[in-house]
């Protein structure tokens, strides 16, 4: 699992030094959710948030809805793992 956060985060990194914009929040959640898979639930919300920021200043909104969908889901997770005995 490391490896392969390892790879999303190089690749999106390397998209965003060309420039580009569209797409970012997608990528974001992705790795997001890599994050999640691996346990790592504060990294996945900061990203998350992160995401929603980027909604907020570009108005990319198309993949809003999921976004918010996700930050939902992560945050029952999050509940979880903190009711956790």
């Amino acid at each position: 699992m490391t490896e392969g956060i390892s790879l999303l985060r190089s690749g999106a990194s390397a998209y965003r030094v060309t420039g580009a914009v569209l797409l970012n929040v997608y990528y974001s959640t992705l790795l997001a959710l890599a994050y999640e898979i691996a346990g790592r639930v504060d990294e996945s919300m900061t990203l998350l948030d992160e995401a929603s920021q980027i909604v907020e200043r570009t108005e990319e909104r198309w993949f809003a809805a999921e976004l918010n969908r996700h930050k939902g889901q992560l945050g029952h997770s999050a509940a979880a793992e903190i009711a956790k005995p």
